[in-house]
C-alpha cells in the first residue's frame, strides 16, 4: 500500500490545524434556578458579604460552565446573581400563602410566575420549628404549588429540597422535621414528582460552622451548603451549560479540492459529517476533553487525530489533510530468457489509475536498468495494466486486468520479445 505521505507534506502547510479560540454557544437557554426559603436562603445572618450560600454556589457553578442564572424578586451580596426569594423569619406557610403583615412581599405563586424558574432550592422550617408548630404537609403545599404552576404553564420544574440544617445546641425537633419531610417527599417522588433530596443536616460540622445565634451557618456553613447544593445539581443535569464548536475543514494535498462525507468522530458521543465544502462542525460541552478523529474508507489523514483537553472556548481551524490510499502494481520485465532485462518499458493504468492517482501521479513508470516498475493506482481501482516498447511484443501481450484494488500487487512480471522484419 502506498501512503502518498510525500504528498501530504507537500500539501500540509496552506492547511495545517492553527486554532483559533472565541466564546461559547450558548445553551438553548439560560437555566433558571431560585433560592427559595427563609434569612437562610438569604445569607444576610452568618456570612459577611451577605450572600450566605449564593455566591459559593454560583462562582462553582460558573466555573463549571453552567449556563444560568438565579431568580427571585430580593438582591443580597455584590456578586453577579444575587436574586432569591430568601425571606427573615417566614414559615413555610408564609412562603406559600404570604405575610399578612407585609402583602407587598408577595408569594410562591407570584414570585413563580414572574420569575419562571426552571430549578428551586428549597430550603424551609427554621422559623417553623422555633414557633413550634413544623409540619411536613406544609412543604408538601409549597411543592404543590410549584406543581400547579408547571401545569399551568406547561413547564417543567426541578425541586431541590433540603432536609435542613440543624442548630447549635442540637434540636430533635430538627432531626424529626426532616424526617417527615424525607417521607411525604420520597412518597412524592414515588408517584413521578421530580425532586431531588439533598441532606443539609449532616453537611454542618455545627461545632465550628454556625453563627453565634446558632440558628444561621456562618460563611464556612454556607460554604458547605453550596457544596451539597452544587452536588445535587451537577447530577441532576436539570442545569445547562455552555456548549464550544470545534471545526474545521478536510481538504485535498491542493489545499482547495474538499472531501466530502469524512465521518469526524470523537471518542464520545460527539461527531459529524463533512458537507461538499469539506466542513464540519463539533458541538461540545464546557470543559470536554476527547479525540478527534476523521475517517473515510479509502482515505488517510494527516494529521491522523487531535487531542483536546479541557475545552473552555471556540476551537476553529481545525483542519486535516486527506489522501486516497493508493496501491503499488509492481514487477521486472525481462527477456524470454528471464534473465536479460529490458528497460524504458513503459507500463500505465487505465484512466489514470483512478480519480486521484491521474491528479497527483503515479499511474505510468518506465522500467528502470532491472528491468522494475512500479505504477501507482487508487483504492478499489478496476482496470487494466497495459505494457508497451516499440518494437517489441509482450506476454501477456494486452497486458492484465485488475478488479477493486485493495491491496498491492507484487511480481506482476512480464516476458518481453524483441521483434524482426
Amino acid at each position: 500500500m502506498i501512503t502518498r505521505k510525500k504528498w501530504i507534506l507537500c500539501a500540509i502547510s496552506p492547511i495545517i490545524a492553527f486554532l483559533v479560540f472565541s466564546s461559547a454557544i450558548p445553551a438553548a437557554g439560560v437555566t433558571k434556578i431560585m433560592p427559595l426559603g427563609d434569612s437562610i436562603t438569604r445569607g444576610y445572618y452568618g456570612s459577611a458579604y451577605d450572600w450566605g450560600y449564593r455566591q459559593p454556589l454560583y462562582v462553582s457553578l460558573t466555573s463549571d460552565g453552567y449556563n444560568f442564572d438565579f431568580a427571585g424578586s430580593k438582591i443580597d451580596g455584590s456578586f453577579p446573581a444575587p436574586n432569591h426569594e430568601g425571606r427573615d423569619g417566614w414559615k413555610a406557610d408564609e412562603i406559600l400563602d404570604g405575610q399578612p403583615s407585609a402583602p407587598s412581599e408577595g408569594k410562591l405563586a407570584i414570585w413563580l410566575t414572574t420569575h419562571q424558574p426552571d430549578v428551586v432550592l428549597l430550603h424551609i422550617g427554621t422559623n417553623d420549628i422555633t414557633a413550634g408548630d413544623q409540619d411536613a404537609n406544609e412543604v408538601n403545599s409549597i411543592l404543590n404549588c410549584i406543581d400547579d404552576y408547571e401545569d399551568a404553564n406547561n413547564k417543567h420544574v426541578t425541586a431541590v429540597l433540603a432536609l435542613i440544617i440543624n442548630r447549635n445546641p442540637y434540636n430533635a425537633a430538627t432531626t424529626a422535621f426532616n424526617d417527615d419531610v424525607n417521607n411525604m417527599a420520597l412518597s412524592r417522588i414515588a408517584n413521578g414528582d421530580d425532586i431531588i433530596i439533598v441532606d443539609m443536616e449532616s453537611a454542618l460540622d455545627y461545632s465550628i460552622d454556625m453563627h453565634w445565634d446558632g440558628l444561621h451557618p456562618n460563611d464556612n456553613g454556607y460554604a458547605k451548603m453550596a457544596a451539597v447544593w452544587y452536588n445535587a445539581l451537577a447530577d441532576c443535569d436539570c442545569v445547562d451549560r455552555f456548549v464550544f464548536s470545534i471545526d474545521g475543514h478536510v481538504l485535498e494535498p491542493d489545499g482547495n479540492t474538499p472531501v466530502e462525507d469524512v465521518f469526524v468522530q470523537t471518542d464520545s458521543d460527539v461527531n459529524a459529517v463533512t458537507d461538499a465544502n469539506g466542513y464540519y462542525e463539533l458541538i461540545v460541552n464546557y470543559g470536554w476533553s476527547g479525540t478527534v478523529e476523521p475517517n473515510k474508507v479509502g482515505w488517510i489523514f494527516e494529521p491522523n487525530s487531535n487531542y483536546f483537553n479541557n475545552v473552555t472556548s471556540n476551537i476553529s481551524d481545525v483542519n486535516y489533510a486527506a489522501s486516497m490510499l493508493g496501491f503499488s502494481i509492481s514487477g521486472y520485465i525481462t527477456e524470454t530468457d528471464l534473465v536479460t532485462t529490458i528497460n524504458d518499458v513503459n507500463l500505465s493504468a487505465d484512466n489514470g489509475g483512478g480519480y486521484f492517482t491521474e491528479k497527483y501521479g503515479g499511474s505510468s513508470d518506465l522500467t528502470d536498468a532491472n528491468g522494475y516498475y512500479e505504477i501507482i493506482v487508487d483504492y478499489g481501482w478496476t482496470g487494466t495494466v497495459r505494457v508497451s516498447k516499440y518494437a517489441y511484443s509482450f506476454d501477456p501481450n494486452n497486458g492484465r486486468e485488475y478488479i477493486n484494488v485493495l491491496s498491492d500487487f507484487n511480481n506482476q512480471d512480464y516476458t518481453g520479445t524483441f521483434l524482426t522484419y
